[in-house]
């Protein structure tokens, strides 16, 4: 049992409103009176209705009174006015739709409120707006709030801040917001709304946890803001990204004739996973990222006078930072200096230099890595 309501407008022949005039139905084609009824339920049948000022009417028609397939007739009248009929007109069929003085039409016996308003159905199994099967489409959960169906199931809800997809424990979320390096829009859980990826700046993505940028990564690599904790093994390739620097350099050739301090030339790189390093003009390591690094210098010393003071020296920003002294007791002799120093990652510069302290003709062993190297690496 149900009844389907009828609204309308009365109006003339051209198209003007006519307000208060009574609206009698009758079954299609004949002058037979129709029951109709004043509400959506109870109360006695009628034949007529009046419009309001507006010209609005609207009347319903009990299913348990007529079959789907009748027709029925309606006739506007008031005096001053010409007669308008409407004739096969299709109620039950149809269903309860609803139209306003606008044109407005509402589905289900709702009031409409805009072009075309549905009914709330908080059910998942039939969406409003279903397609197939009718199992998916979409309906109004709620206030403000859209669901996407598929299967029964809900996937999607589109709420006032972005649209999240449900699952046990949180769903995936992506946040209508500005988004920034700690304001993540892509997130894992929507009931967690600081961890995540967002965006520092163009070609950058930030990966996100408790508000704060944890790993950046652009075009140029990847940098780790913060403190790198690395369980389980790992490689020199995994520790190649932009936070943690690393080089090897050493001697193509020997450097003769050295006498006083000297800059040690290593223009050779082994590798170098930063460009960090030097090694055409000022042969100096210059560290990127902020941090304890250790630095291991080894020197050969050749063609000396036996007994002289051999001197290395590692300068930072162009001081003497730390030193080795030796006076060796035969004409070769092989030096090392292992030292952790501290880098602020922009300005902070490394160099190697070396001298006989007497001012004797020194020579300084090159060709090969295993002779005199410049190694650097990040580890803290």
């Amino acid at each position: 049992m149900a009844r389907y309501i009828y609204q309308g407008t009365t109006e003339d022949q051209n198209g003007v409103i006519i307000p208060s005039a009574t609206v009698f139905v009758f079954e299609a084609g004949g002058s037979t009176p129709a029951n109709i009824y004043t509400a959506s339920s109870g109360g006695a049948a009628v034949n007529s209705v009046t419009s309001d000022s507006n010209g609005f009417f609207s009347f319903y028609v009990d299913d348990t009174d007529y079959s789907s397939n009748q027709l029925f007739k309606i006739t506007i009248s008031k005096t001053g006015f010409s007669e308008q009929d409407q004739d096969d007109i299709d109620i039950l069929e149809l269903g309860s739709i609803v139209q306003d003085t606008s044109g407005n039409l509402g589905v289900g016996g709702v009031t409409p409120v805009s072009a075309l308003t549905l009914p709330l159905e908080n059910d998942a199994v039939t969406p409003t707006l279903s397609f197939g099967d009718g199992d998916t489409g979409m309906y109004e959960v709620a206030d403000d709030t859209i669901g996407f169906a598929t299967s029964s199931n809900v996937r999607v809800y589109i709420v006032n801040n972005g649209l999240f997809m449900p699952r046990g424990g949180g769903g995936a979320m992506l946040l209508l917001e500005d988004t920034s390096s700690t304001n993540p829009v892509v997130l894992p859980s929507h009931l967690d709304l600081d961890t995540g990826i967002g965006r520092a700046a163009a070609d950058e993505l930030s990966l996100i946890a408790g508000g704060i940028e944890s790993v950046n990564i652009s075009n140029s690599g990847v940098s780790i803001p913060g403190t790198l904790a690395i369980t389980g093994s790992t490689t020199m390739g995994a520790l190649a990204a932009s936070g943690w620097p690393s080089f090897n350099a050493y001697k193509s050739a020997v450097q003769t004739n050295v006498t006083g301090i000297e800059k040690i030339e290593f223009d050779t790189e082994e590798f170098d996973t930063n460009s960090d390093f030097d090694a055409t003009t000022n042969y100096r390591f210059t560290p990127t990222a902020a941090g304890k690094y250790i630095i291991t210098v080894i020197i050969s010393w050749t063609n000396y006078t036996a007994g002289d003071q051999v001197e290395l020296y590692l300068y930072k920003n162009g001081a003497a930072y730390k030193e080795v002294k030796q006076v060796p007791d035969t004409p070769s002799h092989g030096q090392t200096l292992s030292v952790v120093v501290d880098a602020n990652g922009s300005t902070d510069y490394f160099e190697v230099f070396g001298q006989n302290s007497a001012r004797n003709t020194s020579t300084i062993g090159g060709s090969n890595s295993r002779q005199s190297s410049f190694t650097g690496c990040r580890i803290g």
